[in-house]
């Protein structure tokens, strides 16, 4: 009998594990800039400091701040002035945000990019979704995914957040962990978002889940497609110290894979 049953859980648990079809990728196999039909360089955010007080100018297809090579994207933070066309503000920093919209949007599904962080105080990589369509208003109301959020006074600790305007009275809720090796190595960031649950991994390993209490779109606006976004921001109201000297940073991304669960019988 306990062997007939250990079977039938073990069938139970096998049946339960989603299949993963691969449907959009990017393996940035192709030396020079991102390839523009699955990235946008995102930069109008520059008049209003993206809403962080960030101290960074993100620019445009520089080939400075944002190239492929070996295999692998590299966002680069530099100590530069650079004078904004956005805004004609001049600042001290420029770096890269990169953006699938209206490239690459979708509703629910597994999302997994392998990566290496900048070291150095004052650099904040993310890897992160934001609503294309906005269906329910302006941020929080619509909803942010944060797949990883890393800031370099914290170079031990990795962040996944979801943001809603029920989340909270930030309005943001998720988790962290703490990996020693967290910007020596690249690491593997996973979110799988159904429409139950939004779950965040890193190596495998569980961060935090946040559940579909099924209120109404201000718990849980995740029902609308959503596009990636990869940055490396400089400063803002979150890594409010930064040390000069940690210029140039780089961030390393080896590749972007997003799948879809294959319906099964």
């Amino acid at each position: 009998m306990k062997t007939a049953l250990f079977i039938i859980a073990t069938l139970s648990t096998l049946a339960a594990q989603p299949i993963w079809e691969l449907i959009w990728q990017d393996e940035f196999s192709k030396p020079g800039l991102p390839d523009t039909a699955k990235w946008e360089f995102d930069v109008e955010g520059n008049e209003w400091d993206w809403g962080n007080n960030e101290l960074q100018n993100y620019t445009s297809r520089s080939g400075k701040n944002a190239w492929i090579e070996n295999g692998k994207l590299i966002i680069q933070a530099r100590k530069q002035e650079y004078t904004s066309p956005e805004d004609n503000e001049t600042k001290s920093y420029t770096s890269a945000r990169l953006r699938t919209k209206d490239r690459g949007d979708w509703t629910y599904g597994k999302f997994e990019v392998r990566a290496k962080i900048p070291v150095g105080v004052g650099t904040w990589p993310a890897i992160w979704m934001l609503p294309t369509d906005e269906a329910y208003g302006g941020w929080p109301h619509s909803g942010e995914l944060d797949i990883m959020e890393a800031i370099g006074s914290e170079p031990t600790t990795h962040y996944s957040n979801v943001w809603c305007s029920r989340t909270e009275e930030t309005h943001g809720k998720g988790g962290n962990l703490t990996i020693p090796n967290l910007n020596s190595a690249f690491h593997t960031y996973t979110m799988e978002w159904y429409p139950d649950s939004i779950r965040f991994f890193i190596d495998a390993k569980p961060v935090t889940i946040y559940y579909n209490e099924h209120r109404d779109e201000s718990q849980w606006p995740f029902d609308q497609r959503f596009h990636l976004l990869i940055n490396l921001a400089v400063g803002g109201d979150w890594e409010k110290e930064v040390n000069p000297a940690s210029f140039p940073a780089r961030f390393e991304i080896e590749y972007v894979r997003v799948y879809r669960q294959k319906k099964t019988s």
